[in-house]
């Protein structure tokens, strides 16, 4: 392949080997007949080179998908930008963006509401509040809002607390802060590259998605492909878990705190998904459980039950100002999201 041997002339002391020529070929032939094609190629091939060359040849949108971090940062630091400076060897301009799930990215509306739920959040511990006021910070000047481009070292507990996944977020046109949401930008972002770099997980979430999360693009290459089997028999499945359920607890307390006099009436959903997480601890080790023998099915159900007493409350409350309408809406979109789930696992279980 002309082209290919062009790029690779260009790199130091490099040659295009004959593995890495004929994938190349196979790459681009596949393309072109609108085929599927598997290959396995050992260490050493050049096998990034063989498959995006060919991709950006066909001038159609093509989507990358990897399974690790460090080939996603080595496709968007170093190849891509490569062969992005080199249009004229291949005779075709291009255009890519990596695009990553959404709790990847700082989201504005999170960080709104944060000065509220600290002292609830964090229970007082001064590192996480400072922390969160570093994020806040960095994501007023940010350009991506992507955690990883984030030089301070955040825990996961911390990041949950600024960021939304796809069963909190009401969508851009719900949201006050849709038309400078990261998460949004990245999306423009990739609908308009020709070559989309994203992980294995996301694309089983297009999948899943009947095709709405990802742009429309005409071809994906699939890199380790070795992973997909797992990735995506989780990516079709659902995930549920103290948590999890934590996570949402603590969303639907700090809407509720002020609201509801007495008893906090998250304390009993709490109870419920600790009962949970005891049960599913002693199953730890067992490959297939039997869910009523060890209770965990009443205890999915009891979770449930507690979450639809909450959506209850949700709704009783009255709010004026649009921002805190906009807030009541992705409580409750979280509270009707988890009871989603959870009901796909009870009913789904109940058929095993």
């Amino acid at each position: 392949m002309t082209a290919l041997r062009a790029v690779v002339g260009e790199l130091d002391g490099a040659e295009v080997r004959p593995g890495q020529e004929e994938m190349a070929a196979a790459v681009a032939e596949a393309f072109e007949r609108r085929e599927h094609l598997f290959v396995q190629a050992g260490t050493g091939t050049g096998k990034s080179l063989a498959y995006l060359v060919p991709a950006i040849l066909t001038g159609k949108r093509v989507v990358v998908v990897t399974a690790t971090r460090a080939l996603q940062e080595q496709l968007c630091r170093k190849d891509l930008p490569f062969l992005a400076q080199r249009s004229k060897l291949t005779g075709r301009a291009f255009s890519y963006a990596q695009l990553k799930g959404r709790s990847n990215y700082a989201c504005r509306a999170r960080l709104a509401d944060i000065e509220g739920e600290l002292q609830e959040s964090f229970n007082g511990l001064r590192s996480e509040r400072e922390t969160v006021h570093t994020v806040a910070r960095w994501a007023d000047a940010a350009d991506t809002g992507d955690r990883a481009d984030l030089d301070e070292s955040v825990s996961d507990t911390v990041w949950a607390m600024v960021s939304m996944d796809s069963h909190e977020c009401p969508g851009r046109q719900k949201c006050s802060f849709g038309d400078t949401c990261f998460a949004e930008l990245a999306r423009d972002r990739a609908a308009a590259a020709d070559v989309v770099v994203v992980n294995t997980a996301l694309y089983g979430q297009h999948l899943v998605g009947a095709g709405k999360v990802l742009p429309p693009h005409s071809y994906a290459v699939i890199d380790e492909a070795h992973t997909l089997e797992e990735i995506a028999s989780t990516a079709f499945g659902v995930t549920m878990g103290p948590t999890r359920i934590g996570r949402a607890a603590t969303q639907v307390r700090a809407f509720l705190t002020g609201e509801e006099g007495g008893e906090d009436p998250v304390s009993r959903l709490d109870e419920r998904a600790q009962r949970l997480g005891l049960l599913l601890e002693q199953c730890r080790n067992e490959e297939r459980i039997d869910l009523d023998a060890t209770g965990v099915r009443d205890a999915l159900s009891s979770v449930n039950e507690a979450f639809s007493t909450l959506r209850g409350i949700v709704d009783r409350i009255q709010v004026g100002e649009f921002d805190a309408s906009q807030r009541k809406q992705r409580v409750a979109r979280l509270i009707d999201s988890t009871r989603e789930d959870l009901t796909y696992a009870l009913r789904a279980t109940s058929e095993d």
